[in-house]
């Protein structure tokens, strides 16, 4: 009996495994126990500021291959590394590349690269300033007439030295532009210990308080006090350096002890440190004017204030990012009337640009009235890619221009490709654009045809809106605004992202992105 009891499960271990070696392989349960390449994990491989050997290359492949891993991205970044031997697209970065592809192609592993150094996004030290990033800038004279104005325009704020004209505009002065803050002499205070004296109000960024962070039941205020009530239709705030995510009102009284909320506001984590919040379109008179914060981000020090701004003025709310200059997405309003009081309107507006000489002078003869001359141009960004190496790192390509694409490619990319010969386009199998992180921008050399048409119409009589001005009403300016945030994002998607694909497809690579939080859909 023993025997027996021996002998049976054995002879049904058998019959068992004779039968499931007879039964057809179920493909899922295969495929799930040993996986294609096609379906095997892959990694990133970051290359730390030059930190790189051969042995090493080699060490991690034959480590990734172990452990079951298909492939990697490489993604060269700096993040406070110490510098290694190796000089980022240095002659002997180029051999460690191709080598490192050949030990791939030896191990049976697919490889990716992102498109420049750094985690984001487009640039290098190759991208001229003719092919960045560029923004919209402006500057304006005012003047009485009627008069002969025959005189040099200020030339608007200009980033690395480089500046072109867009249009010269002339208007009559809307409503309320003439009415200064400053002339009505408010005084500054603020909870915490620090005594603001005049950074709130000096219009200077680079000066500013730093309030306590808020916190739950302890909220955190700047205040202006005036003399008597000061009218206003707008309120600017400005930020500090390294201002957090933050949120609050904006509180009026008359006596200073009973406040009551006029408006909500919010700082995004990414997004501008500049704030244009419209109070509507009948003015709000009130002696205490106060900005108080409710809540920070968790990781807040303090909470850094440059600049407190009321003026009388009709305004569009949030123009950093209805513009596109921020990069921030945003929403129409939903409230936007037809007030027209305070408005420039488009029959008054004057095409002076052709009156421009090349030295940035104008003559013209001004009609009777107060009227605004406004000179826009556009100049770089400056943005640049990051975190990369010094010698990777650069300005960031024009995300509305293949040429400035085609420059950048160029610059990295086809001289890795010439270095690979046959491995590209098979060990190296893609190309990455990482996660959008250097703003935005909202306008290039062809903008202005590019919008009219895409939109249907000329934008030029309505650029005063990039200036915060509402053009004949508030609807009309939201409408014309969404149309630009609608040309930039059409944009993006043709000559950035899908012309990254079509240059892809063009050498054998498959295009991999991270697009997210920029002024795109």
């Amino acid at each position: 009996m023993k025997s027996n009891r021996i002998l049976l499960p054995v002879l049904a271990s058998v019959l068992f495994a004779f039968a499931a070696s007879a039964a057809p392989a179920d493909p899922l349960e295969n495929g799930f126990l040993n996986p294609p390449d096609s379906a095997k994990p892959q990694t990133w491989w970051h290359w730390m500021n030059g930190n790189i050997t051969t042995n090493g290359i080699t060490a991690d492949l034959e480590a990734m291959k172990q452990i079951g891993l298909g492939g990697a991205t490489i993604v060269n970044v700096d993040s406070g590394i110490p510098r290694g031997p190796v000089n980022f697209m240095s002659t002997e970065w180029r051999a460690d590349f191709k080598f490192a592809m050949q030990e791939a192609s030896r191990l049976g592993l697919e490889m990716c690269v992102e498109n420049c150094a750094g985690w984001s996004s487009s640039g290098g030290p190759w991208n001229t300033v003719t092919n960045a990033m560029q923004r919209v800038t402006t500057s304006e004279v005012r003047i009485a007439g009627p008069t002969n104005f025959n005189a040099a325009l200020p030339q608007p704020p200009t980033t690395l030295d480089f500046y072109r004209d867009i249009a010269v505009l002339a208007f009559p002065a809307p409503d309320g532009e003439n009415v200064r803050m400053m002339d009505s002499a408010p005084v500054a205070s603020a909870s915490g210990d620090e005594l603001p004296g005049n950074k709130l109000t000096d219009g200077d960024a680079g000066t500013f308080i730093r309030l306590p962070v808020p916190r739950s039941g302890q909220p955190q205020y700047a205040q202006l006090e005036f003399q008597k009530p000061f009218s206003a239709r707008m309120m600017k705030i400005t930020g500090g350096r390294g201002m957090p995510e933050c949120s609050g009102e904006i509180q009026i009284s008359d006596d200073g002890t009973t406040f009551r909320d006029l408006r909500p506001f919010a700082f995004a984590r990414r997004g501008s440190v500049n704030l244009t919040i419209s109070l509507g379109a009948k003015p709000v008179a009130a002696r205490f004017w106060r900005v108080q914060f409710t809540s920070a981000a968790a990781t807040a020090t303090n909470i850094p204030l440059a600049d407190i701004e009321l003026a009388p003025r009709l305004t569009i709310e949030n123009i950093d990012a209805k513009d596109g200059f921020s990069g921030v997405a945003v929403l129409s309003a939903r409230d936007a009337g037809d007030a027209t009081t305070g408005a420039v309107q488009r029959r008054d507006v004057v095409d002076l640009t052709s009156k421009l000489t090349a030295g940035g002078k104008l003559n013209w003869r001004v009609p009777a009235g107060e009227w605004v001359i406004l000179r826009l141009g556009y100049t770089p960004t400056g943005a640049t890619n990051h975190p990369a190496p010094v010698e990777g790192t650069g300005l960031e390509c024009d995300k509305f221009s293949k040429t400035a694409l085609d420059a950048h490619w160029a610059g990295f990319m086809q001289k890795i490709l010439d270095d690979l010969g046959p491995l590209a386009g098979k060990t190296l199998d893609s190309s990455l654009i990482d996660s959008y992180e250097v703003g935005g921008q909202n306008w290039t050399k062809d903008f202005r045809a590019e919008f009219q048409k895409r939109r249907g119409y000329d934008p030029l009589k309505f650029l005063p809106a990039f200036t915060g001005r509402v053009v004949d009403n508030t609807a009309v300016s939201e409408r014309f605004l969404w149309d630009v945030r609608r040309t930039i994002a059409d944009m993006f998607a043709e000559n950035y992202y899908g012309h990254f694909a079509e240059l892809c497809r063009q050498h054998g690579l498959m295009n991999a992105v991270e697009p997210y939080t920029g002024p795109f859909e």
